[in-house]
């Protein structure tokens, strides 16, 4: 599962970022779904880094317009650590942020700008956080998140286009889990 952040959304760089995961992974984007995140729901996504300085700039991101939902099918179990990979990461190193992946290839074009501007260290990092693609990097995590985020109208594509996820999400699932308790 992936989110493409509002921004990137209003920067319409959806579909360049569904083929960037699909040409390089060979995996399918089987579903899509435009949400629109809360500070709460942000909270459950993130809940390892809301002590981090710049949490609030994450949660600004996530929040600002609608964001757009992937879920993704591979042929294993690694789909997530290779779209993980693929995100990409960044660093600080000797005053220098470096991004890798598609953090780099989409990052904002404001950037170089901050850098410019003289911003560096947590300044800059804060800024750089402002990625515009979150994934998930475990099943357990992909799970949980589309337990959060998916509801009761989106379970009738999920079983048709990836029933495998479907019964993994009757044990997680509100509603799924409370059907099949009933019947």
């Amino acid at each position: 599962m992936a989110i493409i952040t509002a921004d990137a959304v209003r920067d319409g760089l959806t579909s360049f970022i569904v083929q960037d995961i699909e040409k390089y992974l060979a995996i399918k984007v089987v579903m899509t779904k435009g949400l629109q995140l809360t500070p709460e729901i942000v909270a459950q996504i993130y809940p390892r880094i809301r002590s981090r300085h710049f949490y609030p700039s994450v949660v600004r991101n996530m929040t600002l317009g609608p964001s757009q939902l992937l879920v993704i099918r591979g042929k294993d179990n690694s789909t997530c650590l290779k779209l993980d990979l693929l995100k990409g990461s960044f660093k600080e190193i000797d005053g220098q942020v470096k991004t890798t992946g598609l953090r780099a290839k989409y990052k904002l074009p404001a950037t170089e700008d901050y850098i410019q501007k003289g911003y560096s260290g947590t300044q800059l990092l804060d800024r750089m956080f402002e990625a515009r693609l979150h994934t998930t990097s475990t099943h357990r995590e992909t799970l949980e998140h589309c337990c959060l985020l998916l509801d009761d109208g989106d379970l009738p594509l999920i079983k048709k286009v990836a029933p495998d996820l479907y019964d993994e999400l009757k044990k997680c699932h509100p509603l799924l889990k409370f059907l099949t308790e009933q019947f």
